[in-house]
């Protein structure tokens, strides 16, 4: 507060790499993380999870506000988001939208499609 930042949590590890630091945010808890210790940048990244996203110790640094903050939620979620989006069973769709929604709990357009879907549910039942 003292300083003016907006802070928040994410999932994430620190890597010692050839060019100092990076940080890997990861967007599911449950996944298994290469070891940390020091390996070029281009190997870590092939054993990082899927949609992880890495961020070098300066981009981390300007990432100080309350927009840039939120735009890293906006990349963590995306691509949960689009494969929800993108599935044609709709409890399974709901389902895809729950999974985006443990990557980013405030991702509000997920809450909105899954009430969305689920009353498109509800009016096909009633046919």
């Amino acid at each position: 507060m003292e300083s003016g930042l907006y802070v928040d949590v994410f999932l994430a590890a620190v890597y010692p790499v050839d060019s100092g630091r990076i940080v890997a945010i990861i967007p599911d808890k449950d996944v298994m993380l290469p070891p940390i210790g020091p390996m070029p940048v281009n190997m870590l990244m092939r054993r990082l999870p899927p949609h992880s996203i890495v961020l070098s110790d300066a981009e981390l640094s300007a990432a100080r506000t309350y927009a840039a903050t939120m735009a890293i939620w906006e990349r963590l979620h995306a691509p949960f988001l689009a494969a929800a989006d993108a599935t044609v069973n709709p409890i399974r769709r709901i389902e895809a939208y729950r999974k985006t929604i443990r990557v980013d709990y405030a991702c509000e357009p997920a809450h909105q499609k899954i009430s969305d879907t689920a009353r498109q549910i509800c009016a096909g039942a009633e046919l």
